[in-house]
């Protein structure tokens, strides 16, 4: 066998060797990407498991929920726009807003109540008059008044957040 027949053998083998290489490459990139979907799967499960926590804990307590357990998920609702839809995202952020302001309204409520509390200990002492009465009046309006915002808000919520987790389902399927 002469020069240029060495020169063959050796560049078949060649090819032969960079096909079995972009085979190889090829089977490692495929498994690369399902390791990363792997691994993104885990962020968006425990995404998952603090929704769900937090919803939980919406349907028990209803409006009393309390601000510990819903800040627990506040990291998960703020960076969910790294391990799931921008739209999915969205509405994660606005069930943890929601929740926030169901917070805020019990609050208010609780302020409210207080100030009835004492209207109504004015307006049985002696020397009450129309002002306490008054008083009265206006504090049980404001109660009534953030007692319906705040039912309205625990059911628009609740309601939020079903939808929300079974898009969050949906999303973080591996298969």
């Amino acid at each position: 066998m002469d020069t240029s027949g060495w020169a063959n053998v050796i560049s078949v083998a060649a090819f032969f060797v960079s096909v079995a290489a972009g085979v190889f490459a090829w089977k490692s990139s495929s498994e690369a990407r399902i390791a990363n979907k792997i691994g993104l799967h885990l962020y968006q499960r425990e995404l998952l498991e603090g929704f769900l926590s937090s919803l939980r804990h919406l349907e028990l307590k209803r409006r009393y929920i309390d601000r510990e357990t819903i800040i627990v998920f506040e990291s998960q609702a703020r960076t969910a726009g790294l391990y799931v839809s921008k739209n999915l995202a969205a509405l994660i952020g606005n069930y943890y807003d929601n929740c926030l302001s169901i917070i805020s309204l019990e609050e208010s409520f609780i302020n409210y109540a207080e100030t009835l509390r004492q209207a109504e200990s004015e307006y049985k002492s002696i020397y009450a008059g129309d002002a306490a009465k008054l008083k009265v009046e206006s504090a049980k309006t404001a109660c009534n008044g953030v007692t319906q915002e705040l039912d309205r808000m625990v059911e628009s919520t609740r309601t939020l957040g079903q939808q929300t987790s079974e898009k969050i389902i949906d999303e973080a399927k591996i298969l």
